[in-house]
């Protein structure tokens, strides 16, 4: 039994000791990389390939490694593997270096299009190895014209042709002042092409959408000459610069011969869009009325955006895209809560000004969370940006729209109000002159010189003139002046004429020969700047009162 146990232990050894060995074996038949990590299969049916999980890195901080050396080294120690679905290194002064073995195990030639669809990325070389010999070098980039890019496309495009059965070695070498992001897709043409004619169709939906939307809105403001509706229209217009900007449709169709503007367009696009947001979120929001300190905030803000729009002609790149960055994350954690809190204030177009800046909010996130891997990389989270850019046009023409049939309401209350005083105050004068003509006293207005302004029919009757007009014209040679008529009322009218005021005085006329007797009342009414505005005088006929007491 022993024995036997010690034989059958015996042979299961020295099988799992032969098994190991064909094991090795076969693993050297495979390619393999010099990092050690074994190749990407292609065939016919291969639409797609994300290379990313299939890559090998390595972080070449002084930039002076040599690809020669990758077909002649052994030393695998500096490179490791990447497990994410994305190739993102942040930022950095580093080069770095990736690289893949491509294998057609097919039996027909393959023709693949490598795509690396970060169209901001400095300068790229690429390099293809057959049997440790670099057969292909190529460089890209946006330091580069874009008329010398092999592959005439907004993204970085490679044409790889892959014999049957053998293999290539794929190697790049990236260096950015932008962020490290390297996304690596190998598509069969036809797939390519076919995927790309839906993205240009979108692009063209957007950009399309964009220059609608402002010329809409600049001829609104040339019919309302409303300054909301010019800050909008600047700010659109500065909104699809960046974006055409950032995905590479600018150098491909308005820039191509200017790499250095290619850079710079972005962090300038972006300061003027910031700029723009907030001046039009002060005017839009009332901010100079109401929360005047967050308006003052805002102000600030703007002021700042200028300022990095003028330093990015001077500044590196790098620098001047993370203040902005920085800045836009502030002016995003600010813009949303004052809009909240205009809401609260009752202001109604401040629902859809919320609503527009939560989408674009939105869509920031959903394209953050794709490229850390929490979402699935499809045509909406690869462009939410745009997406949440574009409804967020629609929903501040929207917000516009709304403020200004509230502004039209509100003017239309307002003269339905003046209107309404106005018949109020027509009907209270008709009233006040159906008294003033009817008043039995003697009513009348002078000016600060005694002369009549204005007199009803019973200052008239009771002076013994025909009428109130005649009196007011002098016509006939008639007295102007209320002294005239009572002399003894001369030295009243001497003193200070703005504390003028007597009652009750008692004052005799003569009438064609004829005595008559006045109680007479008066008092000057002064303007808001302390003159004469008129003398304000009744009059009332005392005669039977004064001969009956005479009786």
């Amino acid at each position: 039994m022993m024995v036997s146990f010690l034989f059958i232990n015996r042979a299961k050894f020295i099988a799992l000791i032969f098994l190991a060995l064909m094991s090795q074996f076969a693993i050297g038949m495979t390619p393999v990389l010099k990092t050690g990590k074994t190749a990407v299969d292609l065939d016919e049916t291969s639409d797609a390939v994300n290379l990313s999980q299939s890559i090998w890195y390595l972080e070449d901080k002084p930039s002076n490694f040599d690809p020669h050396l990758l077909s002649s080294s052994n030393d695998n120690s500096n490179w490791a593997p990447n497990h994410n679905e994305t190739i993102n290194f942040g930022y950095s002064d580093s080069a770095y270096w990736v690289t893949t073995l491509l294998r057609n195990s097919s039996d027909v030639p393959l023709d693949r299009l490598l795509e690396i669809a970060y169209n901001v990325l400095d300068s790229i070389d690429i390099y293809l190895i057959d049997e440790n010999e670099i057969i292909e070098h190529h460089q890209l980039g946006d330091l580069l014209p874009f008329n010398e890019r092999v592959y005439q496309h907004r993204n970085f495009v490679y044409p790889i042709h892959i014999n049957p059965n053998q293999s290539r070695q794929l190697l790049i070498k990236v260096k950015t002042s932008t962020s490290m992001q390297i996304p690596l897709m190998l598509w069969k043409p036809a797939s390519f092409h076919a995927k790309d004619q839906i993205e240009v169709l979108h692009l063209g939906i957007y950009y399309g959408a964009m220059i609608v939307m402002a010329l809409y809105n600049l001829f609104i403001f040339y019919v309302v000459r409303t300054s909301n509706y010019f800050f909008y229209v600047i700010w659109v217009f500065c909104m699809a610069g960046f974006m055409a900007s950032l995905n590479g449709i600018g150098y491909q169709y308005l820039w191509p011969q200017s790499p250095n503007w290619n850079d710079q367009s972005i962090v300038l696009f972006l300061s003027l869009t910031t700029m723009f947001g907030l001046i039009f979120t002060h005017e839009f929001l009332n901010l100079g009325v109401e929360r005047i300190l967050m308006g003052k905030l805002i102000k600030v803000l703007s002021v700042w955006s200028l300022l990095i729009a003028i330093a990015s002609f001077f500044l590196p790149y790098v620098i001047a895209i993370k203040l902005i960055i920085v800045t836009c994350l502030i002016v995003i954690g600010i813009i949303l809560p004052v809009s909240i809190l205009r809401i609260v204030d009752g202001y109604r177009p401040a629902r859809f000004y919320t609503l527009a800046w939560f989408v674009l909010l939105v869509g920031s996130a959903v394209l953050a969370f794709n490229k850390f891997g929490v979402l699935p990389r499809n045509i909406f989270t690869e462009n939410a940006t745009q997406i949440g850019s574009a409804l967020e046009v629609m929903f501040l023409s929207f917000a516009l729209a709304d403020r200004l049939n509230t502004e039209r309401q509100l003017r239309e209350a307002a003269q339905q109000a003046v209107l309404l005083a106005q018949q109020e105050s027509v009907g209270s004068i008709m009233r006040y002159q159906e008294l003033y003509n009817n008043a039995v006293q003697g009513l009348c207005t002078l000016n600060a010189s005694g002369f009549f302004t204005s007199a009803n029919p019973s200052m008239a009757r009771i002076l013994g003139i025909n009428s109130a007009e005649e009196l007011l014209t002098g016509t006939n040679d008639l007295p102007k002046r209320l002294t005239d008529f009572f002399p003894s009322l001369a030295s009243a009218f001497k003193c200070d004429m703005k504390q003028f005021r007597i009652e009750g005085q008692q004052a005799e006329g003569d009438h064609q020969g004829v005595p008559y007797w006045v109680s007479i009342t008066a008092q000057t009414v002064l303007n808001t700047d302390g003159s004469i505005r008129y003398i304000d005088c009744s009059l009332m006929d005392i005669t039977n009162v004064i001969e009956r007491q005479r009786l």
